[in-house]
């Protein structure tokens, strides 16, 4: 799952969070979607906790190997969040590799 989420990731732009939320739920909301068809539960308020569900694991999947994303230099935030803290991914890079990011880094895994 590790290898397709990062694969995902490196050919699409995220450029709005909504983006980053459909990413999460295209990759983890399909597992809890196929284990409520094969528990043959049919609600439809049971597929909408799933994608819910799918969408937060998925994000914090992606919060969870932020230092992996930043090793293979994969894009995990969306644009709209860099531009809304006015910095970039190059500032954002460099200062994990020095050891000293600033609030802007936490801030913007907070949001």
């Amino acid at each position: 799952m590790l290898y397709y989420q990062i694969y995902h990731m490196e050919r699409q732009e995220m450029r709005y969070i909504r983006d980053l939320e459909i990413m999460a739920e295209n990759t983890r909301s399909l597992q809890m979607f196929l284990s409520l068809h094969l528990l043959q539960i049919d609600s439809k308020d049971a597929y909408m906790a799933a994608s819910y569900m799918g969408r937060c694991a998925g994000i914090c999947n992606i919060l969870l190997l932020v230092p992996t994303h930043f090793q293979n230099k994969v894009k995990i935030f969306p644009e709209e969040l860099l531009e809304k803290h006015a910095t970039r991914y190059e500032l954002l890079w460099d200062q994990i590799h020095a050891g000293k990011p600033e609030e802007k880094f936490y801030d913007i895994i907070l949001e």
